[in-house]
């Protein structure tokens, strides 16, 4: 319990390849300082991976997150679990999302912000961290509507 309040709440220590480790030598370090420049971190894509268009700005991000939550709502779900978000923009949009391009270091952190919450929300399910349509959003249809199986296994 020590530990895990020196690394979420005092930034004391943070975690690099999965050890412990001073902060200032951190992954958690690293995306704060990237996140406070609004600077994307690793958008080299992988080896065989399509090529990306760049880091997704504000508007564009609120743009496909209506098209996500539109295909949320079409395939019957409720929710889609935050860890397929980045994966989605890649493969659906053809673009990164990088949150510490637009100023979080967390992507939890990101999708809560006020500039998003008419379009969704985060909640804490058994299985994790969702993103759901923001209660009492509207989605609005739009001219290029998504329509492909939901690549999640939700309820």
């Amino acid at each position: 319990h020590i530990v895990q309040l020196a690394i979420s709440q005092k930034k004391m220590l943070g975690y690099s390849s999965g050890t412990v480790v001073p902060y200032a030598r951190s992954q958690s370090m690293l995306k704060d300082t990237h996140a406070k420049c609004q600077k994307p971190m690793n958008l080299v894509a992988k080896p065989g991976a399509p090529p990306m268009n760049g880091a997704v700005g504000w508007e564009q991000l609120r743009m496909h997150l209506q098209d996500i939550m539109r295909m949320v709502e079409a395939n019957g779900k409720k929710y889609i679990p935050l860890s397929s978000i980045k994966r989605l923009f890649r493969s659906k949009f053809g673009v990164d999302l990088s949150e510490t391009a637009l100023g979080y270091a967390k992507m939890s952190e990101l999708l809560r912000d006020p500039r998003l919450s008419d379009l969704c929300e985060i909640r804490l399910e058994d299985q994790g961290l969702v993103l759901m349509p923001a209660l009492g959003a509207k989605v609005a249809a739009g001219t290029g509507a998504l329509r492909f199986k939901a690549p999640w296994a939700v309820a």
